[in-house]
């Protein structure tokens, strides 16, 4: 019974291989859009920060893999602390990096990605007794889907971690192909 327990496990391994190299081939045989290096604008909600935004810029290597680097602010706060003669509390947040892209159509007009990469982090807090700044490198992953709406540009809907805790983002922007 184990033997073709075995067996069974195996071909199911098997048949998942083969299925998974044909859906692969599949994405790299089909002709989708935005395969010409990119510029993109995005904003969107921020964890704790308000409103970000973001630039960033890319380009396929294949029809499938790429590489892009984003400039994002998280997006600044002031405000009065009550506690202490009302003395202004600010704080900032932003980032710079470059991440590993995987796109795969899901049909002619949309695509979802992926992305994985490292980020220089940079963020900072002022107010009464507190000084606090902190930077460095951040590890970021994140996914969306991409609109294409033309041949040379999408809408893209994103979320993103970079650094852990304070580092959501969630953004929606476009992207233009040259």
């Amino acid at each position: 019974m184990n033997y073709q327990h075995a067996i069974t496990r195996h071909l199911r391994a098997a048949l998942a291989a083969i299925a998974l190299t044909g859906a692969m081939g599949a994405a790299n045989a089909l002709d989708f859009t935005l395969k010409n290096p990119y510029l993109g604008v995005a904003a969107g909600s921020t964890d704790g920060y308000g409103t970000g935004l973001r630039l960033y810029g890319g380009a396929p290597v294949t029809n499938i893999f790429g590489w892009e680097a984003a400039l994002t602010s998280f997006g600044s706060e002031t405000y009065a602390y009550a506690l202490v003669n009302r003395a202004p509390y600010e704080r900032s947040a932003w980032a710079f990096g470059g991440m590993a892209t995987a796109r795969f159509p899901l049909n002619n007009y949309f695509s979802a990605f992926g992305k994985l990469g490292v980020h220089y982090y940079s963020s900072k807090a002022t107010g009464p007794g507190v000084d606090d700044k902190e930077s460095g490198l951040r590890a970021g992953i994140g996914a969306g889907l991409l609109w294409h709406f033309t041949s040379n540009a999408a809408l893209r809907l994103e979320v993103e971690n970079i650094g852990g805790a304070n580092g959501d983002l969630f953004l929606g922007g476009f992207q233009f192909a040259f």
